[in-house]
């Protein structure tokens, strides 16, 4: 069997059972990604057997997860959010492969899209994430500072995805190549398989940068643009204000309406977010009940302005599903990009402490970091 994913160092965590348990899910996904290559039929017996592997790897390397986190103290925001994701893999599996059958060649593709959105994201970012939380907590760190240090950082993760997905690209070119010569009357058929993969590698890269609940780009995303606009930044100084908007009390939502109820709001929230902020602002949601916006082209006392703007807007704005139990609240901290701050991790731990800043005060304010 040809490997598209390539176990090597990258996927480490220095954790040995982890490790251990993350090399067999990059063996299941391989050997079903090579059926597809092969053009071979996922008859009742393959699905049926793929689907034990991954139940039995869900089981076993889920609990063992989340029994580390409580052994060595994760902060407790980080082990939510880690436990939740967890629940929406197994949610999600299970609705999946109640419907699926040898005939569901499109739903399978579709699947095994997930699948590799998955090993890149949960191996490569989120475990590595927290191992080494873990290693800071046992150097005598505490787990809050553990986490707020690791958050910021820079996350090249998904080079390994970016490699897989390039050998897999050029093992179908090839044997498109060999079908072409052996026989002419398949160049269509090459055209048109060399462009579905494209289009897959297309939709791949726009999911690896996209937030699944809310549309909106994620926290890779706006490290991208960050960079960017800092590098014009120190070109031609050009005014830009990141705003970190943190939704108050939402955690009482989901500890009394569920978390189906506190998904329906953070969408809500993100399509207020849109329609009320500039066009050319970037809205995006780094987890939880956290976004950022990127206000390019505006100094700080205007982005103020926007900021203030925003929380009466949403004051003003009627929503009877939500009215009974939340009330309309935003905590707000901006930063301006500067010669102080001009690196990434800058903009964002100030920002957030900003906000941070208008929480303790009450809510429904916005602070500007100094």
């Amino acid at each position: 069997m040809k490997e598209i994913f390539i176990w090597d160092k990258s996927f480490l965590t220095n954790n040995e059972i982890i490790d251990s348990q993350h090399f067999q899910l990059i063996e299941t996904i391989n050997e079903a990604i090579s059926y597809t290559i092969n053009d071979k039929m996922y008859s009742q017996e393959i699905i049926a057997t793929m689907k034990h592997k991954i139940l039995k790897y869900t089981e076993t390397h889920f609990k063992t997860e989340e029994k580390i986190m409580d052994d060595n103290h994760v902060f407790e925001k980080h082990s939510i959010e880690h436990k939740k994701l967890h629940q929406e893999f197994i949610e999600w599996f299970k609705s999946t492969f109640e419907n699926i059958n040898n005939s569901s060649a499109l739903k399978i593709n579709e699947s095994l899209d997930y699948f590799i959105q998955w090993l890149a994201y949960h191996i490569l970012s989120t475990d590595k994430y927290l191992f080494k939380q873990i290693e800071m907590i046992n150097s005598g760190i505490s787990p809050a500072e553990a986490f707020e240090t690791e958050r910021y950082k820079n996350d090249n993760s998904t080079q390994p995805l970016v490699k897989a997905l390039k050998t897999l690209y050029y093992i179908v070119l090839e044997k498109n190549q060999q079908l072409e010569l052996a026989n002419t009357n398949l160049e269509t058929k090459v055209k048109q398989r060399t462009a579905e993969l494209e289009e897959a590698n297309k939709r791949l890269e726009a999911i690896s940068l996209t937030d699944t609940l809310t549309g909106l780009p994620n926290r890779r995303y706006v490290e991208i643009i960050l960079e960017q606009t800092i590098s014009t930044y120190k070109r031609y100084k050009s005014n830009c204000v990141v705003m970190f908007i943190d939704v108050d009390k939402f955690k009482s939502v989901n500890d009394i309406k569920g978390h189906d109820v506190g998904d329906r709001l953070l969408k809500w929230i993100a399509e207020f977010l849109q329609k009320n902020l500039r066009k050319s602002d970037i809205v995006s949601r780094l987890g939880g009940d956290e976004f950022v916006v990127i206000c390019p082209e505006i100094n700080l006392d205007n982005g103020i302005l926007a900021a203030n703007k925003l929380i009466k807007q949403l004051k003003e704005t009627s929503n009877t599903f939500f009215e009974e139990y939340w009330k309309p609240s935003l905590s707000i901290g901006l930063c301006s990009i500067s010669e102080q701050n001009s690196s990434i991790e800058a903009v964002l731990r100030k920002a957030d402490e900003a906000m941070y800043q208008s929480k303790q005060n009450g809510g429904n304010l916005t602070t500007a970091s100094t």
